[in-house]
């Protein structure tokens, strides 16, 4: 008699080797994917503004010197257009549409901004916004007409000086809304309503998240 073959241990190796194969191509596929964090570009410039300490990598599409710093302000102009800003303000006062004389600084300040909008302002585009683990609110604000001294004062003075900025038909504002430290903190890109320079939001967005509080 014959005896039979002995198929078993060749039939064990290849299943034990098809099994490898199988964790090998598991394992690989699991992997999660690295992605690249990008690079966070720009001068480093620190300031403190009403007792709340500011820093952000400043592009180089602004010019390396503020063209107006108080003690709660900081303006940056554009190198590539002399009518575009980035700004920075802790705002002492605002002042409501109407009036000539300014009144404390609504604590919620978003739903201040979304009041001015039956008085002619536009407010668009806006998001939560996190950065430095400070949640605010982000938004495009413009309007069909003037109202002076609605986003605040620098200074304690009146509503239509030169410290005082607010809500312009001829502008359009890419704004972030903060609360820091209990006082109400606005960034924001200014550029012409009508004719708006090519990416100077984006340059905005981007230098936005570079800003650190404290």
């Amino acid at each position: 008699m014959i005896p039979p073959r002995r198929a078993a241990p060749f039939v064990l190796v290849i299943a034990l080797a098809v099994m490898l194969a199988g964790c090998a191509a598991t394992g690989s596929a699991s992997a999660p994917a690295v992605k690249p964090v990008p690079a966070r570009t720009g001068a480093p410039y620190s300031a403190t503004l009403a007792g709340v300490p500011v820093t952000l990598l400043r592009p180089a599409l602004l010019a390396a010197k503020p063209n107006d710093r108080s003690a709660n302000f900081l303006s940056f102009q554009s190198t590539a257009n002399s009518n575009d800003f980035v700004r920075l303000l802790v705002p002492l006062t605002v002042c409501v549409a109407g009036s000539a004389t300014p009144s404390a600084t609504p604590g919620d300040f978003v739903a201040y901004l979304h009041s001015l909008t039956p008085l002619g302002a536009t407010i668009t585009n806006e998001d939560s916004i996190s950065i430095d683990g400070v949640s605010g609110t982000e938004l495009t604000l413009g309007g069909s007409t003037d109202i002076q001294g609605s986003i605040g004062q620098s200074q304690g003075d009146g509503c239509a000086d030169q410290n005082s900025f607010g809500v312009a038909s001829d502008l359009s504002l890419r704004m972030a809304v903060f609360e820091v430290r209990n006082k109400v903190v606005l960034i924001w890109a200014r550029t012409d309503a009508h004719a708006p320079t090519a990416g100077f939001f984006s340059t905005f967005q981007k230098m936005l998240q570079t800003v650190t509080f404290g």
